[in-house]
């Protein structure tokens, strides 16, 4: 079935990273406030680091499924 549409598994992977970026963005915006009481601010600063590393690598995992999904010049 997929081989007859082959963007579909593009479009559904996409559709995947928009919502994890969301998530992660929902986490990070959170995370300072969650753990101020809980971790040190170097260990918070930490925490946001990994946050923005994970929306660049999403970010760019759908800049790559975007190409990938784009039809072939004829």
């Amino acid at each position: 079935m997929l081989a007859s549409h082959p963007l579909q598994p593009a479009r559904s992977a996409y559709e995947h990273t928009v919502r994890a970026r969301d998530a992660v963005q929902d986490s990070c915006r959170g995370a300072a406030v969650d753990l101020r009481d809980q971790l040190p601010p170097e260990a918070i600063a930490a925490v946001l680091d990994v946050h923005r590393a994970e929306l660049a690598r999403l970010a760019a995992l759908q800049q790559a499924i975007e190409h990938v999904g784009r039809p072939l010049p004829s």
